[in-house]
């Protein structure tokens, strides 16, 4: 009864959220476990949405950045030499294409890198490209062994022409 004497109803809803609680506890530890596993990769790991903003990168992509990627366009996180050199892959992921390419780009503070990349499109449940992953791999130091290997046998065998030459002449 309340205070005029009438009686009131009360409705009491309750619901056991245990489940739902549990799922959510399962799906972050598979997130953390995810963000692990990548983090552990010496490939650079990245996700671009639809606006061309980092919304995920691994450890080592944050590392090889000088600044934080996150939230930032990509444009102004790689350089506006290095995404004139990308852009038309970029364009390619976007209409639903796996795309690989390797290139050297001038990143800003980072200086020349030559780059393997995978860019692979990310689909929404309607089928559009929401973003794509990136997969980079920085070969640089391997193109630097591959050009000194280069220059060498160029030099023997400019080496070897003139001792064959002199040996002619003798």
């Amino acid at each position: 009864l309340d205070a005029r004497g009438e009686i009131v109803h009360y409705v009491a809803i309750k619901e056991d959220i245990t489940q739902r609680r549990r799922t959510e506890e399962e799906l972050r530890k598979k997130e953390i476990n995810f963000k692990k596993i990548v983090d552990i990769l010496p490939q650079l790991v990245s996700y671009v949405d639809r606006e061309m903003r980092y919304r995920f990168v691994n450890a080592a992509y944050a590392s090889f950045f000088p600044a934080d990627p996150i939230g930032k366009c990509v444009r102004e996180v790689i350089g506006d030499d290095a995404f004139e050199k990308s852009k038309r892959h970029i364009e390619q992921v976007f209409l639903g294409k796996t795309v690989h390419y390797s290139a050297t780009l001038p990143y800003p503070g980072v200086g020349e890198r030559f780059v393997d990349a995978y860019l692979i499109p990310d689909y929404s449940s309607q089928g559009t490209v929401d973003g794509y992953y990136a997969i980079l791999n920085d070969l640089s130091h391997l193109k630097k062994i591959e050009d000194s290997l280069r220059r060498a046998q160029d030099e023997a065998e400019t080496a070897s022409r003139l001792k064959s030459e002199f040996l002619a002449n003798m």
